[in-house]
């Protein structure tokens, strides 16, 4: 088995770091320029003093650039500063800290940025004459996430840019409607309807045109097998592979703004306060009632899973995610005195939705704010209880924290609850029990 840190040919990728030094000698020489930027369209610098804090700035926002569908100059700009990472959120602005990965301590504290900064070297810097392009598989969110992750890591050990196309011409299923490709978020179709650009080659129709496709060895495996089949094959768990899905998952700075809102209304309708406790349950039901390896399971087997002291304490709530609003009524029928809490949003009545569609409101860009903002919501709960499924690994690295490695350490102030120190508690109900 074949690990990143120890190819054989790991020098191609170390001939990335001439590039990587040199963009970071460009941002420490234009600061100036950085800060003059983002003063100029309405940041707030909060100056640190020598050995405190990191470099931080503050960008204004409001709820109408949540409406504002398009690349605004910020996401041009944060698209180049994959080490500024957002610290802070509020309703009238967010908060972003400069990560340093300047040496050996600092590469040890923050590995997903030095991860990033590889990636983004590589996606930006190399020649756009061959590529390492993929199709889109429009599956299922941890299956196409884990197809881009693949991508970006096999493109990164070869030393070209990974690019991924739609399967003849269809937008990808979580930016238009599976089934007839309407209401498409955005004309490109793809990630970057919500995500920063993640390469720098030009159009599409030149990629598709011109550029050699790579081809793979396929005896070279970058991501630790063991771990793929003690988690289901969602290449999360693998540093390498989290850290790639952070890298292709930057918001825009509308769909950050939309999925804030989406957040702060959940909280706000279900009384959600600083000092309460929370366990998340991820009930699939939909694809799982039309067969397959997986089994069904009714919400009291999730509910049997969460400690006893959480479900009798008053300031604990339960988050349910489910795309099948008949869990909801059964949870409420057998359970009525805990506190259910969930995004109101449209549902599928257990097999309505069929196989592999996530978009029951028809909306897809409606869809996939609900989905970040459960990821991040989930975030502030204890307990995790899932099925199996892969969706489910990715809302446990939400839940373990991995995603907040980024922002808090002690020297960057954040509102959220740090886990990295924490243990979460998940119980994983297994098929065949």
């Amino acid at each position: 088995m074949l690990m990143l840190s120890s190819l054989p040919n790991v020098k191609r990728i170390q001939r990335l770091m001439p590039l990587l030094e040199e963009h970071q000698q460009h941002q420490q020489q234009n600061s100036n320029g950085v800060v003059r930027y983002i003063m100029e369209r309405g940041a707030v610098i909060s100056s640190a003093t020598s050995g405190s804090a990191p470099p931080t700035f503050c960008q204004r926002w409001s709820p109408s650039d949540a409406f504002n569908r398009s690349l605004q100059p910020f996401d041009l700009w944060h698209t180049h500063h994959p080490n500024w990472v957002v610290t802070d959120e509020n309703d009238s602005m967010f908060c972003l800290a400069e990560v340093e990965s300047g040496n050996t301590t600092q590469h040890q504290q923050h590995p997903y940025i030095r991860n990033l900064l590889q990636f983004y070297a590589n996606q930006f810097h190399s020649s756009c004459s061959i590529l390492h392009k993929r199709t889109m598989w429009s599956s299922g969110w941890s299956a196409d996430f884990w197809n881009m992750q693949c991508g970006l890591i096999h493109a990164l050990y070869y030393h070209v840019p990974f690019f991924i196309e739609e399967w003849e011409h269809v937008p990808w299923h979580y930016s238009a409607n599976k089934d007839d490709h309407s209401n498409v978020t955005c004309p490109a179709g793809d990630t970057t309807c919500y995500f920063l650009p993640y390469h720098g080659c030009t159009s599409t129709w030149n990629i598709s045109t011109y550029a050699s496709t790579l081809t793979l060895d396929s005896n070279v495996k970058l991501l630790d097998e063991s771990l793929q089949e003690q988690y289901g094959g969602s290449g999360i768990t693998d540093d390498w592979g989290w850290s790639a899905y952070l890298f292709m998952t930057r918001k825009q700075l509308w769909l950050r703004r939309a999925v804030f809102d989406c957040k702060e209304n959940f909280r706000q309708a279900n009384s959600i306060t600083s000092g309460s406790d929370c366990s998340v349950i991820h009930v699939r039901r939909s694809d799982v009632v039309l067969g397959g390896a997986r089994k069904y399971f009714p919400v009291a087997d999730y509910i049997k899973m969460i400690p006893e002291d959480k479900l009798n304490d008053a300031n604990h709530y339960i988050i349910i995610l489910t795309d099948d609003s008949n869990a909801i009524e059964e949870a409420h029928k057998f359970f009525p005195n805990l506190k259910w809490t969930y995004l109101d949003r449209p549902r599928f009545k257990g097999s309505s939705g069929g196989w592999e569609n996530q978009t029951p409101s028809r909306n897809p860009a409606l869809e996939t704010i609900f989905l970040l903002a459960e990821f991040e919501l989930a975030m502030a709960c204890s307990v995790f209880v899932h099925g199996e499924s892969g969706f489910s690994n990715f809302i446990y690295q939400h839940v373990s924290g991995r995603i907040e490695v980024m922002v808090s350490c002690s020297s960057l102030k954040s509102h959220r609850k740090s886990f990295i120190f924490i243990i979460i508690s998940r119980w994983y109900l297994q098929t065949g029990m």
